[in-house]
């Protein structure tokens, strides 16, 4: 099936490149008012993994990732995964005054090893990753993961309105997995924007955007056609403005530039709801004691989030063919809750603030790149919390275990997560925390060229990262080493339509990770990974 799958893929990739120079397939002749472009790719991914578990299966560890990619207790235990993803991006032309935009995933599954299952699954409900479908039932994953409408106003000023992918910066705080095609998630905001061009040669531009992350809870009436559900109420609405800054003028004559941005997100929310399932005394309709389908609970939480963000890229040539390369993006988030668990009588509210960034500095000569990245997210004293996903650090699902949790006790929050689909390394972050959470790292790279003709190139890259915990004693062996990751392997690119990555990782665990009490002896975690990807 898998194999149908990519051979009707690789036919559709073909097909593209085989059409006039524009590489697009027009629906209409291109003098008609309305035409049809249509993009995509189609991406094919192998994994191995051995170890990445580490032991520290939640069910025996209070500081357990979960779910584990393994929750087998010895060491040595080799697990598959592969996944394929077929996503279209249509664009419809109306004349030159709007366009119409979709993002469509039209095959995306996943088949292998049942411990890493449910990884995806918790991510989709977590972070809005996207879940794949599994093999048996890929018609499952048929998804529209964006579609707006663009209007363009006298050829300054640009207007949104639908579900937009969302991006900034190098993808620290908003990713719509474009940075990379060993990402997932598809970040996507409802909303409206607007955005103008401005300055020299229109190189700086403004956004502001209006957008509705969460509606409430929403009831279908018994007497409404069809079953249509629809909004209860506005109060507990999520609420955000995103406010965007950017500079990008034109690099000179030596091919040198220097941009710049600021992010402003500001979102907010009064109330929240239990859902048509509330089993409030106003809610229940006489004589019986089922919720009325129009009645919803709220309970109060005051809740204001801000996250400022400031990101810089810039390019300087040194010599005749020798390049400096600069990159850096860092991010706040400053929060209040004035409470947040559903009971009332005791004071439940919480501060939040944390922080992150990135930079990577490098040389580039030749086809030869060089470079170091250093990141670093800030982590939560006294949160009991090692991952992303392993315990709760600002409100606890059981009410009744309220008093008991480290949540109780946790009155500001200092943890800051870069975005899951910030890819910096294969096991470490990416497997086995989840993200680049209560870390400081610092990893050097080098790619060489191996051969390189046109826009074909095939290289050789390697970097090796070291990381350390911010916050020691949120880690299950209480130290602030958490181990030292090598990653190898070998990329082609073949025009500008297909690629192909060979890679693999090796990690050294740190007392940070291996030091617990239910860790693995010894363990040599290690992962390889075959990915390939067409675009057209």
């Amino acid at each position: 099936m898998s194999l149908l799958l990519l051979g009707l893929a690789w036919s559709t990739v073909g097909l593209a490149q085989n059409r006039d120079i524009s590489d697009r397939a027009e629906g209409f002749p291109s003098k008609d008012t309305i035409k049809l472009d249509i993009h995509g790719s189609v991406r094919w991914r192998t994994e191995l993994w051995s170890d990445v578990h580490l032991g520290l299966a939640p069910q025996v560890n209070k500081y357990g990732i979960y779910p584990p990619l393994s929750a087998d207790g010895g060491s040595g235990v080799l697990r598959e995964t592969t996944d394929i993803r077929f996503r279209l991006k249509p664009i419809f032309h109306i004349g030159e005054k709007a366009d119409i935009k979709g993002v469509v995933d039209l095959l995306d599954v996943r088949a292998g090893d049942g411990g890493y299952a449910g990884l995806p699954g918790l991510m989709a409900q977590s972070f809005g990753i996207d879940k794949p479908a599994s093999m048996q039932s890929p018609h499952e994953s048929i998804m529209v993961r964006g579609l707006w409408a663009e209007v363009f106003i006298a050829h300054l000023i640009t207007m949104q309105v639908g579900r937009v992918p969302a991006k900034w910066g190098m993808g620290l705080v908003e990713n719509d997995g474009s940075f990379t095609p060993d990402a997932n998630g598809v970040d996507a905001v409802d909303g409206i924007t607007l955005s103008a061009k401005f300055g020299k040669n229109r190189s700086m531009w403004a956004a502001a955007s209006l957008d509705f992350p969460l509606e409430g809870t929403s009831m279908q009436s018994p007497w409404a056609p069809w079953g249509a559900s629809y909004d209860v109420a506005d109060m507990d609405d999520i609420w955000q403005w995103r406010l965007k800054f950017t500079s990008k003028p034109k690099a000179n004559e030596k091919g040198s530039f220097f941009w710049w941005g600021l992010f402003a997100r500001i979102r907010w929310q009064d109330y929240t709801s239990a859902g048509g399932n509330s089993g409030a005394e106003a809610c229940r309709a006489a004589p019986d004691f089922q919720p009325l389908f129009d009645c919803a609970e709220f309970f109060w939480r005051d809740a204001f989030f801000f996250t400022p963000d400031g990101w810089i890229k810039a390019s300087a040539r040194l010599s005749s063919n020798l390049y400096l390369d600069f990159e850096a993006e860092v991010a706040a988030r400053y929060g209040d809750m004035s409470a947040t668990q559903a009971f009332s009588g005791e004071d439940t509210g919480k501060t939040l603030f944390g922080f992150g960034g990135v930079l990577r500095t490098g040389l580039r000569w030749d086809g030869w790149k060089a470079g170091i990245e250093t990141g670093a997210a800030s982590g939560d004293e006294g949160a009991d919390a090692f991952g992303i996903l392993d315990r709760p650090v600002v409100a606890e699902p059981d009410t009744s275990a309220y008093e008991f949790s480290p949540v109780a006790g946790n009155d500001t929050v200092t943890s800051f997560l870069l975005h899951p689909n910030f890819v910096t390394d294969m096991i470490l972050f990416r497997s086995v925390i989840g993200g680049v959470t209560n870390a400081f790292y610092i990893k050097p790279k080098i790619e060489i060229p191996l051969f390189r003709r046109g826009e074909n190139r095939i290289w050789f890259h390697a970097s090796a990262m070291y990381a350390m915990a911010m916050v020691p004693s949120s880690t299950p062996g209480d130290s602030r080493a958490l181990g030292l990751e090598t990653d190898f392997g070998v990329s082609a690119k073949l025009t500008k339509h297909a690629e192909a990555h060979l890679e693999g990782g090796v990690l050294f665990p740190g007392e940070g990770i291996s030091g617990g009490p239910t860790a693995l002896a010894d363990p040599v975690p290690w992962s390889a990974r075959l990915l390939v990807n067409f675009s057209f």
